[in-house]
């Protein structure tokens, strides 16, 4: 029997407002996979992470993430006197959504 996909989107429609910035994305992704989020500014890449990351509430569609999921932030959103070890220890806390 095939596990079930640890990332696993469907029909996931984000907006901002009257803004849709991701509408019907669908992704599955198999344990020791890896995957990449290419595309231009704006194409929704960093959306999609938050919505994965539970920091953005879908408007439609369902996100299960089984398993554990990291973000790094860009540089602009790091701690510049904390070390990476505590910069990453910092962004360590599971999301309740």
């Amino acid at each position: 029997m095939t596990p079930p996909p640890v990332v696993e989107v469907t029909d996931l429609v984000v907006a901002y407002g009257a803004a849709t910035a991701l509408d019907r994305v669908t992704l599955s992704v198999a344990e020791g996979e890896m995957v990449a989020l290419l595309g231009p500014n704006g194409a929704g890449k960093s959306t999609l992470a938050n919505a994965l990351a539970g920091l953005l509430r879908p408007a439609s569609g369902t996100v299960t993430v089984r398993g554990r999921l990291a973000l790094i932030p860009e540089g602009r959103q790091l701690f510049p006197d904390l070390s990476v070890a505590d910069n990453l220890a910092l962004g360590g806390w599971r999301s309740g959504v």
